[in-house]
Parts: structure tokens; C-alpha cells; sequence
């Protein structure tokens, strides 16, 4: 449930973290727990866990269930990001951590710097999944020391060979690292396409996510959309539906809206939501449609789309809405004048008149939004915090939250914006990524209220 709500954009209350601590600790501390529940357990404690409530029993879960080499990982990842100091050499001391299981659920949390990894090659023939799995994830958010499976070939070509692997969580998470990382492509791609019923739906969910971001139109592209709109799986649908959020090109519009029409599952269903929200300006059917979800929709759905709307125009339409909605709830629905958002500058309303306010929106802040959105930027800065994302995006990501607070002009917090909106869409398949995803959300809703 608390993941669900996470990806419905909801954040945690800081006064419910003990709470929700004290859930997460009694499930990796129940004797019926299994390796699914304590590795969710593991993985949502790296995410907000503190380390003076949740450093000890990490530490104990990772003692008592160290034959469990999945659990073992995610335990080390979030020592690390628990206690950065002495993580290191506790986890040294370890039997059950071999050097190449430390180094690379490591990396996940800290910086190559400051580990040893000058015997860290990974040979693909005799490596557990568990060691390639981690070394793809490691490609996958580009954090991965360069030829890390073998000093002769490049990390993509062996990323290419592991798309065949017989383990599929292998072949699964070599498509991941694909549709993950900015610098890899379809062409990386190292399974065959023209079998896609043969993998399993996990494996057809990221080849789907894959080809429908692709920024270039192919009729590759295009078949393998129209395979997966119809794929019996729901989470094979639910990749096809992540990949097409940023990806428009003529005629697709007329598939999706089909696929809504006929889509039953709701994850499914607002994920396609999404797609309709940033590509509204492609076109109009989506826009209207858009429109009268977001018109219908509970408060939870509508921060979702205002979300997926940020730095894109429909949010001006949206907040013009949600705008005459509150006035219209707290004038007993009076006849309230409709506002075009780029002139509106102040609460002029209308009770069965028509009052107009006209002038341009200035490009500066008065004194308190500038000290609001300064408050803002500050929890952009908490939000990117450690995340795992490449160093090339988390840099540009600090430069424009630091050059923004100096001087909080509309333009520098429209980059933050926009900044902000690649980091949380590079999270979207990240395990345990939905808290992030939420926290940056709603600083992205916060932001672009002053645009």
C-alpha cells in the first residue's frame, strides 16, 4: 500500500516516519517474513530510513540471512547509505560478503572513489545471476567502472551477450540497463525481437518500455507498440506504457487513445494518463481528453497529472481549473470568472459578472515567493540527495537548484524544473524508486507554481 500511494505521487509525513520505520523493521524482524518481504523491507529503509532507528537491524537481518545473496545486497547498499564511515569495514569483516558482492551493491550508494575495486572484473561465464544482475543495475543507472565484465570488451557489448543469458532475471535486467541508460540503445539490444512470446512478461515489459521511448520513428518501433498494447500480461502493458510517456509520433495517437478505451487495469489505465498529459501539445484529442479526466478526478489523481504536466502548458490549464474549483467550492458555487493563466496575477473574482484582469506575468518574484520557492529548492536538494542516477544528471541537477537559490528568476526555476522532471523519469524502474519519485513530484508541483 505505501508503494502504490508512492506512485500515486504521495509523500511520507515526517511525523508518520517513526510509524512507518516501526512497519518496516516488524516485517524484516518477523519470523514468517520471506526473501521478498525482507529485501522490499531492505530496499524501503535505504530510501528514508535514519540510521539511528534502522542501522542495527539491517545489520542483524543481513547476519542472520546471509544465504540469501539478494538480501545480502540490498543490505549492503543500505549500510552504506545508512553509515557511509565504517560501512566499509564492517561489512570487510562479513564471511558470508565476497569482495565482488561489496563492491558492487556499494556502488550503488557511494562513489567509486572511495572503494578498491582494482580486482573487481566480472566473468560473465562463471559469475552467479546475482553478481551479473548487480553489475547490470550498476550499467543501468551509469555507475558502472568502465569494461567491468572484461578488460577487452565494452560494457555495452557484453550487455548485448547477457540479453540471451539462460537465467532470466539476467536477460531481464540487461533490457533494464538498456532502457535505463541515456547512452545505450534498441541497437544494444541482445535478444530477438521477432520472439517476444518467448521471454517472460518481465522481459517483454522492458523490451516494450525500450522501444516505446525511442526518440526516432521505426516501424519496428510501431509493431512492437501495436504487440504490446495487446499483451495478456498487465506488467508487459505497464512497460509499453512507461516507454511511450515521452514519445509521440504521427498516427500513435490513434492506437493509445484505442488502448485506453479498452485497457481495464488502473495502473495500466494512469499510466496512459501520463502519456496523454505530456503529449498534449501533439495532439488535440488528447488534450480534450485530458482535460475532462483531470476535471472528473479525485485530489490524488489530479496532483498525479499537475506532476506529469510540469513545465508543459496543459498545467497552466489545470491549475486554472483546480483554481476555479476552489473558488467556486468556497463561494457556493457562484459564477466565477475562468482566468487565462499567463495573465493572471491577482484573486479578481465574479459573482454573475464578468470582471477581466488583464496585464503580463512578471518575470521576477515578489519577496515572499522568492522565499518560498529558496524553501523549495531546498528540498530539490534533499530529494536528488544519493540517488542513483549518473553523476552527468546529478551535477547538472546541483548546479541548477545552486544557481536558482543565488537568484530565484522564473527562468532558472523553470531549468530546475526541468532538470528535476529527467531525474524522476530516469527513476521510474528503479527498485524501491517510487519515494524518490514522489518527493520529486511534488517539488516539481511546488516549482512550477511560480512559472
Amino acid at each position: 500500500m505505501l508503494a502504490q500511494d508512492y506512485r500515486r505521487g504521495r509523500t511520507l509525513p515526517l511525523k508518520d516516519l517513526p510509524s512507518v520505520e516501526n512497519v518496516l523493521l516488524g516485517a524484516l524482524n518477523s519470523g514468517s517474513s520471506d526473501e521478498k518481504v525482507r529485501r522490499w523491507a531492505i530496499n524501503a529503509i535505504a530510501l528514508f530510513g535514519r540510521k539511528e532507528s534502522c542501522l542495527e537491524p539491517v545489520k542483524r537481518c543481513l547476519e542472520l540471512f546471509d544465504n540469501e545473496p539478494q538480501v545480502v545486497a540490498s543490505a549492503i547498499s543500505a549500510i552504506f547509505k545508512l553509515d557511509k564511515h565504517d560501512a566499509y569495514q564492517y561489512l570487510k569483516k562479513q564471511g558470508c560478503v565476497t569482495p565482488d558482492l561489496l563492491h558492487l551493491s556499494a556502488l550503488q550508494s557511494v562513489s567509486s572513489r572511495a572503494l578498491d575495486l582494482s580486482g573487481t572484473k566480472i566473468n560473465i561465464d562463471t559469475a552467479p545471476a546475482t553478481i551479473l544482475k548487480l553489475a547490470l543495475v550498476l550499467v543501468g543507472i551509469d555507475k558502472a567502472p568502465d569494461n567491468i565484465f572484461d578488460p577487452r570488451y565494452s560494457n555495452s557489448e557484453i550487455v548485448r551477450v547477457l540479453g540471451s543469458h539462460d537465467e532470466p532475471i539476467v536477460s531481464q535486467y540487461s533490457v533494464w540497463a538498456i532502457a535505463e541508460n541515456s547512452r545505450l540503445g534498441t541497437r544494444d539490444l541482445g535478444i530477438d525481437v521477432t520472439a517476444l512470446d518467448d521471454h517472460p512478461d518481465n522481459v517483454r515489459s522492458y523490451v516494450y518500455r525500450l522501444f516505446g521511448g525511442e526518440s526516432e520513428y521505426s516501424t519496428l518501433k510501431h509493431d512492437i507498440i501495436l504487440q504490446g498494447v495487446d499483451d495478456r500480461s498487465q506488467e508487459a502493458r505497464a512497460g509499453l506504457a512507461k516507454g511511450i510517456r515521452d514519445s509521440f509520433y504521427e498516427g500513435l495517437d490513434g492506437v493509445i487513445l484505442d488502448w485506453w478505451a479498452r485497457e481495464k487495469d488502473e495502473e495500466v489505465h494512469q499510466l496512459i494518463v501520463d502519456h496523454f498529459v505530456r503529449q498534449a501539445s501533439h495532439a488535440q484529442p488528447y488534450k480534450n481528453l485530458a482535460l475532462e479526466i483531470y476535471s472528473a478526478a479525485d485530489t490524488r489523481v489530479r496532483e498525479r497529472m499537475e506532476a506529469a504536466a510540469a513545465t508543459r502548458e496543459i498545467y497552466k490549464e489545470f491549475r486554472a481549473k483546480s483554481y476555479n474549483d476552489e473558488l467556486g467550492s468556497l463561494f457556493g458555487g457562484g459564477n466565477v470568472t475562468t482566468y487565462n493563466i499567463d495573465k493572471f496575477q491577482s484573486g479578481v473574482t465574479s459573482f454573475g459578472g464578468n470582471a477581466t484582469n488583464e496585464g503580463s506575468v512578471s518575470l521576477t518574484l515578489n519577496a515572499d515567493q522568492r522565499q518560498q520557492a529558496i524553501s523549495f529548492l531546498g528540498a530539490a536538494s534533499d530529494a536528488i540527495a544519493d540517488l542513483p542516477i549518473s553523476k552527468e544528471l546529478s551535477d547538472e541537477a546541483v548546479t541548477a537548484i545552486d544557481q536558482a537559490k543565488v537568484e530565484p528568476s522564473k527562468d532558472k526555476l523553470s531549468r530546475v524544473v526541468n532538470t528535476l522532471a529527467k531525474v524522476r523519469d530516469g527513476l521510474s524502474s528503479v527498485a524501491g524508486g517510487a519515494a524518490s519519485i514522489a518527493k520529486i513530484g511534488a517539488v516539481i508541483a511546488s516549482l512550477s507554481s511560480y512559472l
